[in-house]
């Protein structure tokens, strides 16, 4: 086949603007304005070495890109994205050229074959994005298998080129379009097989992680419980004791005496309850296993780092209308904000509210200090973060959840000396 040079040199911009359309929907639309528009600007440099060096161009573009978007921290789910996206440009162009091929008998490639081509490709990008969007975003965030995912998809990548090399050394990737498509086929069955051989693991892990978890919570709150009885036994016993002291101050006619150990006796008890019962007296509310695993976990968590913290929950929890992993990470990231904020105050406070509305779950988390809390826009892109050693992923993955749910709405609030977390999941159970 002969190509008209201009619709081919139009089929190579128009592919270029895909490729950047893609990532910023796979990554869904995290990139500020000036992120995108640098990256826009981009396109005709990569336009121009494209014309003369081929499909190897967009690895410069990816780089380009994962500078932009990312700095120079390292963010391994953006270079997933940026592969993923690359990956499936190359899939897309390889199915869509045999199957116009196979149907086309024209010798010359015009505007027609060109516009047809560009039209197959888009709609399959639109599939893809529409149908794996979520699954491979929840499959890139997972700590285990990111590397492993950057291998595979590079591997896949370097296949691609040898094929494109070799049909096009020995002149036959035009002339056998159905072998292109078998090729391409097996590879996006390959790719299909990788992806779901890794989410299916990422998900015996996680199952397997939540119920140890779920057993590990139980026994530390058993043991906690046991401890509080223990500890309401040593009070009873030692209350009995002070009442019968208290009685003999009383029979003595010592009223001085009997205020002052009446005013001992009641901050002794205020006290004890206190440290005994407050904290957990509601977790028995939460009846939503995850849920309530997960702010065990966050409990114990706060304890063992020595922060303060009160938890609410009046009205009984009693299922989800968004996905339990979802809640998850909502809860796990929040808290675990919190308590970054608060670690380095010697009177730091976590407030944790629960409140089940008749439409609505409302949980609201608070906690003090403000230092730690930035600039809230900045630190909501991804790779931005105010930890060392640290991804800064946390509140870019609040907003994926969010707009996954159209029930989901999350405002944040900042002040001098607060900053505070609202979640509200109403009883709608429709996905965005």
């Amino acid at each position: 086949m002969q190509m008209d040079t201009r619709a081919y040199i139009f089929q190579l911009l128009i592919e270029i603007i895909f490729f950047y359309l893609f990532f910023l929907k796979i990554s869904m639309d995290q990139q500020g304005t000036l992120n995108k528009w640098l990256g826009i600007l981009c396109v005709p440099l990569i336009f121009i070495l494209n014309i003369n060096f081929g499909f190897i161009v967009y690895l410069i573009y990816i780089v380009l890109l994962y500078i932009i978007n990312y700095r120079f921290k390292l963010v391994v789910k953006g270079l997933n994205l940026l592969l993923f996206s690359y990956l499936s440009l190359l899939l897309v162009t390889f199915v869509s050229d045999a199957l116009l091929s196979l149907v086309s008998n024209s010798k010359l490639v015009g505007w027609g074959f060109t516009l047809s081509r560009l039209l197959v490709e888009a709609i399959f990008l639109m599939l893809i994005n529409l149908c794996l969007r979520d699954s491979v975003n929840r499959l890139f965030e997972n700590e285990n298998f990111k590397w492993l995912l950057v291998t595979l998809q590079s591997g896949v990548i370097l296949i691609f080129f040898l094929y494109i090399e070799l049909a096009d050394q020995i002149g036959v990737y035009n002339k056998f379009s159905i072998g292109t498509l078998i090729f391409a086929s097996i590879e996006l069955l390959f790719l299909l097989g990788l992806f779901i051989s890794a989410y299916l693991s990422i998900k015996r892990h996680y199952e397997s992680q939540i119920k140890q978890q779920q057993l590990d919570n139980l026994r530390t709150y058993t043991e906690q419980l046991e401890q509080s009885q223990m500890e309401l036994r040593k009070f009873r016993h030692d209350y009995k004791n002070m009442l019968l002291s208290l009685a003999e101050l009383a029979q003595i006619g010592d009223v001085e005496k009997v205020r002052h150990y009446l005013d001992d006796l009641q901050l002794y008890s205020n006290q004890e309850l206190s440290e005994i019962t407050d904290n957990y007296q509601d977790i028995g509310n939460v009846n939503e296993i995850h849920m309530k695993s997960i702010l065990l976990n966050k409990f114990f968590m706060f304890e063992h780092n020595h922060v303060d913290f009160r938890f609410e929950c009046r009205r009984p929890v009693h299922s989800l209308t968004i996905k339990s992993f979802d809640m998850v990470r909502l809860l796990s990231i929040t808290l675990d904000n919190a308590m970054e904020a608060v670690g380095h105050e010697t009177d730091g406070m976590i407030t944790i509210m629960i409140f089940q509305d008749t439409d609505s779950l409302n949980i609201t988390i608070e906690n003090t200090g403000h230092d730690q809390v930035g600039n809230l826009k900045q630190l909501r892109k991804p790779g931005v973060t105010t930890k060392e050693k640290h991804s800064g992923l946390g509140l870019s993955i609040i907003d994926d959840i969010r707009r996954k749910y159209s029930n989901v709405f999350v405002v944040y609030k900042s002040s001098p000396k607060k900053f505070t977390v609202q979640i509200t999941i109403n009883d709608s159970k429709e996905e965005g």
